[in-house]
Protein backbone atom coordinates (compact mmCIF):
# COMPACT_ATOMS: atom_id res chain seq x y z
CA UNK A 1 0.00 0.00 0.00
CA UNK A 2 1.06 3.28 -0.92
CA UNK A 3 0.48 6.88 -0.49
CA UNK A 4 0.38 9.67 -3.21
CA UNK A 5 2.03 12.89 -2.78
CA UNK A 6 -1.20 14.92 -3.34
CA UNK A 7 -3.64 14.96 -0.05
CA UNK A 8 -6.97 14.30 -1.73
CA UNK A 9 -5.84 11.25 -3.75
CA UNK A 10 -5.13 7.83 -2.02
CA UNK A 11 -3.91 4.57 -4.96
CA UNK A 12 -4.37 1.35 -3.72
CA UNK A 13 -2.52 -0.86 -6.81
CA UNK A 14 -4.25 -3.65 -8.48
CA UNK A 15 -7.61 -3.16 -6.91
CA UNK A 16 -10.10 0.35 -6.63
CA UNK A 17 -9.02 4.03 -7.22
CA UNK A 18 -10.93 6.56 -5.33
CA UNK A 19 -10.30 10.80 -6.15
CA UNK A 20 -12.16 12.58 -3.62
CA UNK A 21 -12.96 16.41 -3.75
CA UNK A 22 -13.97 17.58 -0.22
CA UNK A 23 -14.36 20.74 -1.69
CA UNK A 24 -17.22 19.67 -3.95
CA UNK A 25 -18.51 17.26 -1.98
CA UNK A 26 -17.84 14.24 -4.40
CA UNK A 27 -16.35 10.72 -4.48
CA UNK A 28 -15.17 9.20 -7.85
CA UNK A 29 -14.56 5.35 -7.95
CA UNK A 30 -12.61 3.53 -10.05
CA UNK A 31 -13.75 -0.18 -10.44
CA UNK A 32 -12.80 -2.23 -13.53
CA UNK A 33 -13.20 0.54 -15.98
CA UNK A 34 -16.73 1.52 -14.59
CA UNK A 35 -16.89 4.99 -12.90
CA UNK A 36 -18.95 5.85 -9.86
CA UNK A 37 -19.88 9.05 -9.04
CA UNK A 38 -21.73 9.73 -5.09
CA UNK A 39 -22.61 13.07 -3.85
CA UNK A 40 -21.99 13.61 -0.02
CA UNK A 41 -22.25 15.51 2.45
CA UNK A 42 -20.89 16.02 6.15
CA UNK A 43 -22.88 17.16 9.29
CA UNK A 44 -23.16 17.16 13.15
CA UNK A 45 -26.37 17.07 15.21
CA UNK A 46 -26.57 19.56 17.88
CA UNK A 47 -29.90 19.52 20.35
CA UNK A 48 -30.42 23.41 21.33
CA UNK A 49 -33.43 25.27 21.65
CA UNK A 50 -35.04 26.93 18.58
CA UNK A 51 -37.84 29.57 17.94
CA UNK A 52 -39.86 29.61 14.56
CA UNK A 53 -41.48 33.07 13.06
CA UNK A 54 -43.78 33.27 10.21
CA UNK A 55 -46.40 35.28 9.19
CA UNK A 56 -49.86 34.17 10.05
CA UNK A 57 -51.75 35.40 7.39
CA UNK A 58 -50.48 36.70 3.60
CA UNK A 59 -51.01 40.01 2.18
CA UNK A 60 -52.51 40.63 -1.17
CA UNK A 61 -49.65 43.17 -3.02
CA UNK A 62 -47.01 42.20 -0.39
CA UNK A 63 -44.46 39.11 -1.02
CA UNK A 64 -44.03 37.60 2.55
CA UNK A 65 -42.48 34.39 0.77
CA UNK A 66 -39.05 33.39 0.43
CA UNK A 67 -39.48 31.94 -3.05
CA UNK A 68 -38.57 28.92 -4.72
CA UNK A 69 -36.75 29.64 -8.33
CA UNK A 70 -36.42 27.12 -11.09
CA UNK A 71 -35.89 27.47 -14.27
CA UNK A 72 -35.41 30.61 -16.37
CA UNK A 73 -37.94 32.97 -15.37
CA UNK A 74 -35.99 36.22 -14.49
CA UNK A 75 -39.46 37.80 -12.73
CA UNK A 76 -38.99 34.82 -10.22
CA UNK A 77 -35.50 35.39 -9.63
CA UNK A 78 -35.90 39.01 -8.89
CA UNK A 79 -38.85 37.50 -5.82
CA UNK A 80 -36.95 35.08 -5.00
CA UNK A 81 -33.86 37.65 -3.85
CA UNK A 82 -36.52 40.17 -2.48
CA UNK A 83 -38.11 37.64 -0.16
CA UNK A 84 -34.53 35.63 1.05
CA UNK A 85 -33.07 39.54 1.42
CA UNK A 86 -36.60 40.59 3.51
CA UNK A 87 -36.96 37.54 5.82
CA UNK A 88 -32.49 37.41 6.33
CA UNK A 89 -32.52 41.43 7.04
CA UNK A 90 -35.61 40.76 9.64
CA UNK A 91 -33.85 37.80 11.28
CA UNK A 92 -30.67 39.63 11.87
CA UNK A 93 -32.93 42.87 13.07
CA UNK A 94 -34.25 40.06 15.64
CA UNK A 95 -31.08 38.90 16.25
CA UNK A 96 -29.05 41.96 17.26
CA UNK A 97 -31.75 43.67 19.32
CA UNK A 98 -32.76 40.37 21.44
CA UNK A 99 -28.38 40.57 21.84
CA UNK A 100 -28.52 44.35 22.71
CA UNK A 101 -31.72 44.22 25.11
CA UNK A 102 -30.11 41.25 26.86
CA UNK A 103 -26.64 42.40 26.93
CA UNK A 104 -25.50 39.04 25.18
CA UNK A 105 -23.15 39.09 22.02
CA UNK A 106 -25.42 38.42 19.46
CA UNK A 107 -23.31 35.34 18.15
CA UNK A 108 -24.86 33.79 21.43
CA UNK A 109 -28.04 33.54 18.86
CA UNK A 110 -27.78 31.66 15.84
CA UNK A 111 -29.93 32.53 12.71
CA UNK A 112 -30.31 29.10 12.09
CA UNK A 113 -32.13 28.85 8.78
CA UNK A 114 -34.87 30.26 6.06
CA UNK A 115 -37.84 27.88 5.33
CA UNK A 116 -40.98 27.91 3.34
CA UNK A 117 -44.29 26.90 4.92
CA UNK A 118 -47.55 26.39 3.99
CA UNK A 119 -50.43 28.31 5.48
CA UNK A 120 -54.15 27.64 4.72
CA UNK A 121 -56.20 30.86 4.19
CA UNK A 122 -59.86 29.84 3.21
CA UNK A 123 -58.86 26.75 2.03
CA UNK A 124 -56.56 27.91 0.06
CA UNK A 125 -52.65 27.02 0.67
CA UNK A 126 -50.03 30.21 0.81
CA UNK A 127 -46.66 30.03 0.78
CA UNK A 128 -44.72 32.40 3.34
CA UNK A 129 -41.16 32.28 4.35
CA UNK A 130 -40.33 31.16 7.98
CA UNK A 131 -37.44 32.52 10.19
CA UNK A 132 -35.70 29.71 12.56
CA UNK A 133 -33.45 31.63 15.55
CA UNK A 134 -31.36 28.96 17.78
CA UNK A 135 -29.25 29.27 20.96
CA UNK A 136 -25.40 29.08 19.56
CA UNK A 137 -24.79 26.28 22.82
CA UNK A 138 -25.69 22.80 22.52
CA UNK A 139 -28.43 22.09 25.27
CA UNK A 140 -30.18 25.79 24.33
CA UNK A 141 -28.95 28.89 27.11
CA UNK A 142 -32.88 29.88 27.39
CA UNK A 143 -31.98 33.25 25.21
CA UNK A 144 -34.46 32.00 21.98
CA UNK A 145 -37.19 30.87 25.10
CA UNK A 146 -36.76 34.17 26.35
CA UNK A 147 -38.00 35.81 22.55
CA UNK A 148 -40.61 33.31 22.37
CA UNK A 149 -42.00 34.14 25.73
CA UNK A 150 -41.34 38.12 25.17
CA UNK A 151 -41.79 38.06 21.45
CA UNK A 152 -44.49 41.02 21.42
CA UNK A 153 -42.03 42.74 23.63
CA UNK A 154 -39.07 42.25 21.75
CA UNK A 155 -40.68 42.87 18.41
CA UNK A 156 -41.71 46.55 19.60
CA UNK A 157 -38.48 47.21 20.07
CA UNK A 158 -37.22 46.23 16.96
CA UNK A 159 -40.14 48.31 15.29
CA UNK A 160 -39.90 51.45 17.48
CA UNK A 161 -42.62 50.79 19.37
CA UNK A 162 -43.01 50.97 24.21
CA UNK A 163 -42.75 47.73 25.13
CA UNK A 164 -45.39 46.60 28.00
CA UNK A 165 -41.72 46.04 29.78
CA UNK A 166 -40.46 49.16 30.34
CA UNK A 167 -37.37 47.66 31.69
CA UNK A 168 -36.85 46.21 28.50
CA UNK A 169 -34.56 48.79 26.54
CA UNK A 170 -32.34 48.69 23.10
CA UNK A 171 -29.84 51.45 22.21
CA UNK A 172 -28.93 49.42 19.02
CA UNK A 173 -33.13 49.52 18.10
CA UNK A 174 -33.36 53.10 19.04
CA UNK A 175 -30.52 53.91 16.68
CA UNK A 176 -31.66 51.53 13.94
CA UNK A 177 -34.51 53.48 13.24
CA UNK A 178 -33.07 57.26 13.94
CA UNK A 179 -33.14 59.91 11.19
CA UNK A 180 -29.79 59.96 11.88
CA UNK A 181 -28.85 56.45 10.80
CA UNK A 182 -32.19 56.65 7.65
CA UNK A 183 -29.98 59.53 6.23
CA UNK A 184 -26.42 58.15 6.54
CA UNK A 185 -27.22 54.31 5.65
CA UNK A 186 -28.98 53.33 2.36
CA UNK A 187 -29.18 49.65 2.76
CA UNK A 188 -27.01 48.02 5.54
CA UNK A 189 -23.39 48.96 7.12
CA UNK A 190 -21.24 47.95 9.93
CA UNK A 191 -22.92 50.29 12.38
CA UNK A 192 -26.66 48.64 11.80
CA UNK A 193 -26.40 45.08 10.56
CA UNK A 194 -23.40 44.33 8.96
CA UNK A 195 -20.71 41.96 11.05
CA UNK A 196 -17.93 39.96 10.45
CA UNK A 197 -19.78 36.77 11.43
CA UNK A 198 -22.78 37.49 8.71
CA UNK A 199 -20.57 38.69 5.60
CA UNK A 200 -21.94 35.65 3.82
CA UNK A 201 -24.93 37.89 3.99
CA UNK A 202 -24.01 41.38 3.21
CA UNK A 203 -25.02 41.15 -0.22
CA UNK A 204 -28.92 40.17 1.02
CA UNK A 205 -29.12 42.88 4.07
CA UNK A 206 -31.49 46.09 4.00
CA UNK A 207 -32.22 47.25 7.11
CA UNK A 208 -35.49 48.88 5.66
CA UNK A 209 -36.63 45.50 4.03
CA UNK A 210 -36.01 44.04 7.21
CA UNK A 211 -38.05 46.16 9.34
CA UNK A 212 -40.94 46.25 7.04
CA UNK A 213 -40.83 42.78 6.57
CA UNK A 214 -41.13 41.97 10.51
CA UNK A 215 -43.49 44.99 10.86
CA UNK A 216 -46.14 42.91 8.12
CA UNK A 217 -45.93 39.52 10.15
CA UNK A 218 -46.66 40.89 13.51
CA UNK A 219 -48.71 43.70 12.24
CA UNK A 220 -51.99 42.95 10.65
CA UNK A 221 -53.03 46.24 9.55
CA UNK A 222 -49.87 47.22 8.40
CA UNK A 223 -49.46 47.15 4.20
CA UNK A 224 -46.05 48.62 3.49
CA UNK A 225 -47.08 52.19 1.81
CA UNK A 226 -49.74 50.51 -0.22
CA UNK A 227 -52.66 52.42 1.53
CA UNK A 228 -50.10 55.88 1.51
CA UNK A 229 -49.56 55.81 4.53
CA UNK A 230 -45.47 56.06 5.22
CA UNK A 231 -45.45 57.61 8.22
CA UNK A 232 -43.55 54.53 10.04
CA UNK A 233 -39.22 54.80 10.64
CA UNK A 234 -38.53 52.67 8.01
CA UNK A 235 -39.17 54.94 5.55
CA UNK A 236 -37.43 57.79 6.45
CA UNK A 237 -34.77 58.37 3.83
CA UNK A 238 -36.18 56.16 1.68
CA UNK A 239 -37.25 58.80 -1.24
CA UNK A 240 -33.57 59.49 -1.72
CA UNK A 241 -32.76 55.88 -2.12
CA UNK A 242 -35.68 55.31 -4.44
CA UNK A 243 -34.27 58.46 -6.50
CA UNK A 244 -31.26 56.84 -6.95
CA UNK A 245 -32.50 53.27 -7.93
CA UNK A 246 -34.65 54.91 -10.45
CA UNK A 247 -32.37 56.95 -12.10
CA UNK A 248 -30.17 53.70 -12.47
CA UNK A 249 -32.80 52.48 -14.70
CA UNK A 250 -33.05 55.33 -16.74
CA UNK A 251 -29.27 55.54 -17.55
CA UNK A 252 -28.94 51.66 -18.07
CA UNK A 253 -32.28 51.90 -19.99
CA UNK A 254 -30.68 54.89 -22.55
CA UNK A 255 -32.85 57.66 -21.96
CA UNK A 256 -36.14 55.22 -22.81
CA UNK A 257 -37.44 56.18 -19.60
CA UNK A 258 -38.90 59.41 -18.58
CA UNK A 259 -39.68 60.49 -15.18
CA UNK A 260 -43.07 60.70 -14.28
CA UNK A 261 -42.83 61.35 -10.30
CA UNK A 262 -40.22 61.81 -8.59
CA UNK A 263 -39.99 60.25 -4.66
CA UNK A 264 -40.54 62.71 -2.40
CA UNK A 265 -40.33 62.41 1.85
CA UNK A 266 -44.10 61.59 2.29
CA UNK A 267 -44.64 59.86 -0.80
CA UNK A 268 -40.96 57.79 -1.73
CA UNK A 269 -42.18 56.34 -4.89
CA UNK A 270 -41.00 56.72 -8.53
CA UNK A 271 -43.05 56.47 -11.33
CA UNK A 272 -41.63 56.14 -14.90
CA UNK A 273 -42.53 55.67 -18.62
CA UNK A 274 -41.64 54.21 -21.76
CA UNK A 275 -43.63 53.83 -25.07
CA UNK A 276 -45.48 50.82 -23.99
CA UNK A 277 -45.07 50.94 -19.75
CA UNK A 278 -45.06 52.84 -16.35
CA UNK A 279 -42.73 51.65 -14.48
CA UNK A 280 -43.17 52.41 -10.51
CA UNK A 281 -39.87 51.63 -8.58
CA UNK A 282 -41.33 50.46 -5.31
CA UNK A 283 -39.49 51.91 -1.54
CA UNK A 284 -40.93 47.77 -0.30
CA UNK A 285 -41.50 44.41 -0.66
CA UNK A 286 -43.99 44.88 -3.04
CA UNK A 287 -45.63 42.39 -6.23
CA UNK A 288 -45.79 43.65 -9.17
CA UNK A 289 -49.57 44.48 -8.95
CA UNK A 290 -49.56 46.22 -6.00
CA UNK A 291 -51.18 49.03 -6.70
CA UNK A 292 -54.86 46.62 -7.61
CA UNK A 293 -55.44 45.96 -4.54
CA UNK A 294 -55.51 48.91 -2.69
CA UNK A 295 -57.83 52.08 -3.98
CA UNK A 296 -55.51 54.93 -2.34
CA UNK A 297 -52.84 53.31 -4.58
CA UNK A 298 -55.27 53.38 -7.30
CA UNK A 299 -55.73 57.09 -7.58
CA UNK A 300 -52.42 57.73 -7.10
CA UNK A 301 -51.55 55.65 -10.17
CA UNK A 302 -54.75 56.88 -12.18
CA UNK A 303 -53.41 61.07 -11.36
CA UNK A 304 -50.01 60.13 -13.34
CA UNK A 305 -51.09 57.88 -15.96
CA UNK A 306 -53.27 59.99 -18.31
CA UNK A 307 -52.78 57.41 -20.97
CA UNK A 308 -53.96 53.83 -18.98
CA UNK A 309 -50.22 52.41 -19.97
CA UNK A 310 -50.21 48.88 -17.81
CA UNK A 311 -48.19 49.44 -14.69
CA UNK A 312 -45.23 47.18 -13.51
CA UNK A 313 -43.54 47.62 -10.09
CA UNK A 314 -40.03 46.71 -9.29
CA UNK A 315 -38.55 46.79 -5.90
CA UNK A 316 -35.82 49.10 -4.69
CA UNK A 317 -33.66 46.20 -3.81
CA UNK A 318 -32.97 44.29 -6.97
CA UNK A 319 -33.16 47.55 -8.75
CA UNK A 320 -29.80 49.00 -6.92
CA UNK A 321 -28.28 45.28 -7.81
CA UNK A 322 -29.26 43.89 -10.67
CA UNK A 323 -30.18 46.70 -12.81
CA UNK A 324 -29.99 45.53 -16.35
CA UNK A 325 -32.23 41.96 -14.82
CA UNK A 326 -34.96 44.26 -13.80
CA UNK A 327 -34.68 46.12 -17.22
CA UNK A 328 -34.58 42.08 -18.80
CA UNK A 329 -38.39 41.94 -16.63
CA UNK A 330 -39.66 45.45 -17.72
CA UNK A 331 -38.69 44.12 -21.53
CA UNK A 332 -37.46 48.17 -22.43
Amino acid sequence: MRFSKTKKRYVKPEEETFHDSSESGEIEKADGGRTERRMFALGVRKSTALVKIRPRFSKPGLWLDIGSWEGPDLNASLMHALGKAGFYSAAFVLQRVLADALDLDPQEIEVASMVRRKIHENENPVWVGEIVLADRLANGSGFVRELSENFSDFSDLCLGKAPRNSALKSPFAEYLLSEAHAQSCMTACPRCLQTYFNSVFHGLLDWRLGVMTLRAIVDKHYVCGLDMNFDYPEFRGQAKVVEKAAQLLITAAREQLQWLFKPEEDCPVALLRSQDVLVGVAPGIWTRDAHEYYPPMQRFIEEHNPDDLPVCWVDVFNTLRQTTWVLKVLNV
